[in-house]
């Protein structure tokens, strides 16, 4: 909707410009880690644990999201960078994808906390706190850059939303914007749905949830199996009404879909992992 939310003038040329956009994607990225981040300082200090060494986490767990995303991303549409490589840096134009940072923070996490000595489990636990929170805030910035769209609809469905072209403005709940403002929906004219809120909402549901279960979870692990199995269903849910198809499939399936499939199963394997472990351990 509004790839560029504004832009700082300049007293002097820089890059060949004399402003400093400010876009929607990368501001609500910066957003949603701060809140995470705050979200995980709150609930490590709850348990006790040492907050030097859970502010240098975060620092690990935000490179190794940002990385896993974009590298899922570039995989999956490997014939989008084949030929321009360097577009994989291009984070300004959106693509990532929420799978490739749960796999990287995934492998980052554990591998910091055992070599600072957190409980993984525990650590993982406040993680998947403060990564549903932070999805829900980076979500907008989908919406605002025009990624992640979803499937064309009626005018006349409440939510839909349309995206402005290069001469026709758009649309958003009544408020309208401005036509050629760059943004990256290839549906861009037609009324939609709004995919980014509901992946937005979607996320925000599920951090109240695991905020709840967080101070009545019976066993380490808990917390983060739940998070990957809630993501993992509702996700395959709402695949049905995404409308970018350059997102890949495999067979029927979306990527997306396919990955959930195996994340729910994963994360069914490790509440019962964990939940043995914590019975054998009483």
């Amino acid at each position: 909707m509004l790839p560029v939310i504004f832009r700082i003038p300049l007293p002097f040329e820089i890059f060949g410009a004399h402003e400093i956009p400010i876009r929607g994607f990368g501001l609500m990225v910066v957003l949603a880690l701060l809140a995470g981040n705050w979200v995980a300082l709150r609930l490590a200090r709850k348990s006790g644990l040492d907050e030097e060494k859970m502010g240098n986490l975060f620092v690990v767990f935000t490179l190794a999201m940002v990385v896993g995303a974009r590298a899922f991303y570039v995989l999956t549409n490997w014939d989008e960078f084949a030929g321009h490589p360097l577009r994989a840096f291009a984070l300004q134009r959106g693509g990532m994808v929420f799978y490739g940072s749960f796999i990287g923070a995934f492998i980052a996490v554990p591998w910091y906390s055992r070599r600072a000595g957190l409980p993984i489990l525990k650590v993982l636990d406040i993680y998947a706190v403060a990564a549903a929170i932070g999805q829900s805030i980076g979500r907008i910035g989908c919406l605002l850059v025009g990624d992640d769209y979803g499937k064309p609809v009626s005018e006349s469905f409440p939510l839909a939303i349309r995206f402005p072209t290069r001469t026709q403005p758009g649309d958003f709940f009544g408020i309208e914007i401005p036509k050629d403002n760059g943004n990256l929906c290839a549906l861009a004219g037609q009324w939609l749905h709004p995919t980014q809120l509901y992946l937005s909402l979607n996320a925000l549901v599920m951090f109240f949830i695991l905020r709840w279960l967080w101070h009545r979870r019976r066993f380490d692990g808990q917390v983060v199996s739940v998070f990957i199995m809630l993501y993992a269903a509702t996700r395959f849910a709402l695949e049905f009404f995404r409308g970018d198809e350059d997102r890949g499939y495999v067979g029927p399936l979306s990527t997306s879909q396919f990955v959930g499939v195996f994340a729910f199963a994963a994360g069914a394997a490790l509440y019962m992992l964990t939940k043995k472990r914590a019975v054998s351990v009483q």
